[in-house]
């Protein structure tokens, strides 16, 4: 189950940084098709960009390991559209998880790529570091993760729950590892940047 997941997954904690590393240039990619959607729109919130760059970079990603499975190396409507979705999900998930961390007062990774400031307040480093680290690895980053999984499953005609413990065990620590270091941004006041 999760819990042996869980286990295992800390018991090799260098897989916790190397998904972390893995996750440094998807999230770049999001926060600079996030910064361009801000600069072609002004007045568009960072959380809002944020939300459609990383939907655009998860949906790709998702229709790319679809495509490489799948024989003949070309997806089929359905599977374009499980990909398209899932990303469009995960842009959701931003949306709200973002919306949670402006609530908790702390900084929120793709708000901050996306070229927006944080709306956090003063508070103590290690509270900062806690919310941040619940708010994008239990509320963002886990469910986001396991929505990818049970789309691409779907996609290529597995079981959903295939694989959605370890996706699931892997998003939650990344999440925890990266909100945690952003939760060490000082934080500095925009207003406009969070709804």
């Amino acid at each position: 189950g999760v819990l042996g997941k869980l286990g295992a997954t800390l018991a090799r904690p260098s897989t916790i940084g190397a998904t972390v590393v893995e996750s440094i240039g998807p999230m770049l990619t999001g926060g600079a098709i996030a910064k361009g959607l801000r600069a072609a729109k002004p007045g568009l919130s960072a959380l809002r960009a944020a939300a459609v760059g990383e939907a655009a970079v998860s949906g790709g990603m998702s229709a790319e390991q679809i495509r490489q499975q799948t024989e003949g190396g070309l997806l089929t409507p359905m599977q374009s559209a499980l990909a398209a979705g899932s990303g469009a999900a995960v842009g959701l998930i931003g949306v709200l998880g973002g919306a949670l961390a402006n609530r908790l007062g702390v900084a929120d990774v793709d708000v901050l790529l996306a070229g927006g400031a944080t709306t956090a307040i003063a508070k103590r480093v290690l509270e900062r570091v806690v919310k941040g680290a619940l708010a994008e690895g239990a509320f963002e980053e886990l469910p986001q993760s396991v929505v990818e999984q049970m789309a691409q499953n779907t996609a290529l005609g597995r079981t959903p729950t295939e694989g959605v413990a370890d996706a699931a065990v892997q998003g939650l620590l990344a999440g925890l590892v990266t909100g945690g270091l952003v939760g060490l941004v000082p934080p500095k006041t925009t207003k406009g940047d969070e709804d």
